[in-house]
């Protein structure tokens, strides 16, 4: 009895055996499932940053193909060069330089020096006292000079430096590369001008051919609306939509009622002008602010109520559009005899390239009192009609 007390109680003296098997077993459990959890978590953290990078790099990689087409084109156009030079050549510059060439024609700098254009460029552009000034003096100096100057900061160390064959190579290699660049601006240019004109051709055939089933007592309707348009500024309308256009020609351009206040301050500016292109985000304020002093407004989107009014499914807004500046052009022209009439563009999407293009190659050349005034934004807009028609005590407009 002694040997099986003292037995007993060497067994129940072991360091382990009162803890129970399944204790042990449920910390390892739990040990295994927070390593999976913790492995998870890193996993999915790891997989978030790898979707940011990618992300982040293809945002990089879009705006890095915006700028060197923005500096392509400023090099095409000679303006580049200038612009470094004189320390402005920031992505925001050059596109407000670019739009400056596009709305005035201008194809190199030469044409802005030699049709004195130089003055307005610096102004658009809207820089600081310093830099202003410095452009300025820089673009007022002869092309040959011009061109002396940029050789010798670009190509050489400095100006006590002798001329080399090693320099004029390279001097002329840089000629050769700007003017194979401006030759393929040029072919792009002539190639989409000429397919704009197919297609306004082609757009001006199917509507001819959609308005046979116009009717005269249409043309009487619509000469009701707005008696003081001519028959030719009411055809595109009519022709094609018939009596769809006598429900809407009294808002189409701003309501029937609104019109003659707005002509009465319109009469008193400098020149007549109107709204004629504008991205949507903008669009609303825009309008309000034109019609605030005194313009008009012939631009809408896809749900104004002429469009809705008149287009079916099957056609499009761009036909509608075209209506409206047609008709708006001609009452402006009337009230306005021998004045010259302003259409103002502001900048936006290849809606708004599109519009501005038509009105460019189709509606300047068939006007020949029309103004393009190209805007990059409502900032340009404000600044322009604060020239041109600075706003009058309360004219109510807020932004």
């Amino acid at each position: 009895m002694h040997a099986m007390t003292r037995r007993a109680g060497r067994h129940c003296s072991a360091p382990t055996a009162c803890v129970p098997r399944a204790l042990r077993n449920r910390d390892w459990k739990a040990e295994a499932a927070k390593a999976k959890a913790d492995k998870a978590a890193a996993a999915k953290a790891a997989a978030a940053k790898a979707a940011a990078d990618k992300a982040a790099a293809e945002k990089a990689a879009a705006d890095k193909a915006a700028a060197e087409e923005l500096r392509r084109r400023a090099t095409a156009l000679g303006l580049l060069p200038v612009l470094t030079t004189a320390n402005i050549a920031d992505d925001a510059t050059l596109k407000k330089s670019i739009a400056f060439c596009d709305e005035q024609g201008i194809t190199s700098v030469s044409d802005m020096v030699e049709y004195n254009l130089v003055q307005d460029f610096v102004r658009h552009l809207g820089l600081k006292t310093v830099p202003g000034k410095k452009l300025l003096s820089m673009l007022q100096t002869s092309i040959s000079g011009l061109a002396a100057q940029l050789s010798d900061r670009l190509f050489s160390p400095s100006s006590s430096r002798k001329s080399s064959p090693k320099w004029d190579k390279a001097a002329a290699d840089k000629a050769a590369a700007e003017k194979a660049a401006a030759d393929k601006a040029a072919a792009e240019k002539a190639a989409a001008d000429k397919a704009a004109a197919d297609k306004a051709a082609a757009d001006k055939a199917a509507a001819e051919k959609a308005g046979a089933h116009s009717t005269e007592s249409a043309r009487v309707a619509a000469a009701k609306v707005v008696p003081t348009a001519e028959p030719a500024a009411l055809s595109l309308l009519l022709n094609h939509w018939g009596a769809a256009a006598r429900r809407c020609l009294s808002t189409c351009v701003g309501g029937a009622t609104a019109l003659p206040e707005r002509r009465a301050v319109a009469s008193s500016s400098a020149s007549p002008f109107f709204l004629a292109s504008a991205p949507v985000s903008v669009l609303d304020r825009a309008k309000r602010l034109v019609e605030s002093r005194g313009g008009e407004y012939a631009a809408g989107d896809k749900d104004d109520i002429f469009n809705s009014m008149t287009l079916g499914d099957q056609e499009s807004w761009k036909v509608g559009w075209k209506g409206k500046v047609e008709m708006m052009i001609n009452i402006l022209k009337k009230q306005n005899p021998g004045r010259k009439v302003t259409a103002l563009a502001i900048a936006g999407g290849p809606a708004c390239d599109w519009e501005r293009g038509e009105l460019h190659n189709t509606f300047c050349s068939n006007h020949r009192e029309l103004v393009l005034k190209q805007l990059g934004d409502m900032e340009d807009l404000e600044f322009w009609l604060d020239r041109y028609h600075p706003a009058s005590p309360g004219d109510g407009y807020a932004a």
